[in-house]
């Protein structure tokens, strides 16, 4: 369990690195999560997406109950692989131990959207929620990335463009890509989204200026709504996590720790809260430990 200091020159640098809200958001968001009273190093997460980066496995979609760290593992993959990011935030925290960690690092431009935002932010014309996407990620791509200017219609093509222009692939990180399928939207809402999905990750001349796309929501795939525009992504769910297991939650071996480093008895806390039972071993909610 790693304790950083927020006010050190790791966290000044990165947080001045950073570029946009959506595009190369940097360490800004993951400066705020090292610096709370309980931080669990997870890192190694980002040894399973350099794993895939880069290859035909790069479309990872991740589904996860309520308060089981989606949104803090997207925001420690933007950190890693924002444009120019600057590796020594991770100093004393798993990954940086590992062999190939400066391979990636800093190398992409990412992209990080949390379609909820998108969504809540349209006020009564939902529709007008992917034109407002492409608004805003067309103003922060013209005012960061050099010379660049489009008249892409969509913001699948505006990544099309972005790649064609500078050669450099993106990683995708979309948070709550689940929203609209638990939301009662309309049909043309959400016929909407499926183009979006569908323009984003089926169309080659798009997924070609993806390395990776890892998204992240509550459900796992909804077979009936959207999972012909999803069937290049491999699933990890609650049930099911593949080499993602250990990233699930905390586990107990984390807890226990938790709990002497606070001076709490490990059996109270668990008659309080007993978490999950996965796969043969216990996981917890970060949030409700």
């Amino acid at each position: 369990m790693k304790k950083i200091d927020a006010g050190n020159p790791s966290f000044e640098k990165n947080i001045a690195r950073s570029r946009g809200t959506y595009l190369n958001p940097g360490a800004v968001l993951f400066a705020e999560t090292l610096a709370c009273p309980l931080y669990v190093d997870k890192t190694l997460m980002i040894r399973e997406t350099n794993r895939v980066i880069g290859t035909k496995d790069k479309f990872m979609c991740v589904s996860r109950a309520r308060r089981f760290g989606k949104s803090i593992t997207l925001e420690t993959l933007a950190a890693y692989y924002s444009k120019g990011a600057d590796g020594r935030i991770f100093d004393g925290l798993a990954i940086s131990g590992e062999p190939g960690f400066f391979k990636h690092l800093g190398k992409y431009n990412v992209i990080m959207i949390d379609l909820n935002s998108f969504y809540d932010n349209c006020g009564d014309d939902k529709l007008r929620m992917f034109d407002v996407m492409l608004k805003t990620l067309k103003s922060e791509f013209e005012q960061h990335l050099p010379e660049f200017s489009s008249n892409a219609e969509s913001v699948p093509f505006l990544l099309r463009d972005a790649y064609a222009k500078t050669g450099e692939k993106f990683v995708v990180l979309v948070d709550e890509y689940d929203v609209l399928a638990r939301k009662e939207v309309s049909d043309e809402l959400f016929g909407k989204y499926l183009e979006f999905l569908n323009g984003m990750f089926k169309n080659l001349d798009v997924t070609q200026s993806i390395a990776l796309a890892y998204i992240t929501g509550i459900l796992p795939v909804v077979r009936e709504k959207f999972q012909s525009k999803l069937n290049n992504f491999t699933e990890y769910t609650m049930l099911s996590p593949r080499n993602l297991l250990s990233f699930t939650g905390f586990t107990s071996d984390e807890v226990e720790e938790l709990c002497r480093e606070k001076g709490i008895d490990v059996d109270e806390c668990r008659r309080w809260y007993d978490g999950y039972h996965i796969k043969g071993l216990d996981f917890y909610s970060p949030k409700s430990v």
